[in-house]
């Protein structure tokens, strides 16, 4: 194999693999300017997004949570009380899907909260 053979394999690699780096991003833009991505809010993702949202976030929490520790251990059932309170009087209006009546903060938005999350 004579060297100018060599070069021009080594540039076809090199051709390949910048060909290979761009064509996936690309392909993504691509993929997203014909309009297959789902962009709305209240669709359900596919699987592998799903699984790759969750690898992330499971990661991030096990890389934040090192060295913590429970402060409320031992504690008792007073600081899930306390914080189930907390929940009914400020959140529950907006995140109980049960719950009939607005309370708290709620009764002043012009939508329900689910109303807003369906889009509607």
């Amino acid at each position: 194999m004579s060297e100018g053979d060599v070069a021009v394999k080594a540039w076809s690699l090199l051709l390949g693999f910048v060909v290979g780096l761009l064509a996936l991003p690309l392909g993504l833009i691509l993929f997203a300017e014909s309009g297959l991505l789902s962009v709305d809010a209240v669709s359900r993702p596919p699987g592998w997004e799903v699984s790759v949202a969750h690898r992330a976030l499971h990661a991030s929490l096990a890389r934040r949570a090192k060295g913590l520790r429970n402060p409320f251990a031992g504690s008792g059932s007073a600081p899930l009380i306390a914080g189930m309170k907390l929940f009914r009087d400020n959140c529950a209006g907006c995140r109980q899907r049960e719950c009939r009546q607005p309370m708290g903060r709620a009764q002043f938005l012009s939508a329900r909260a689910a109303v807003l999350a369906r889009g509607a």
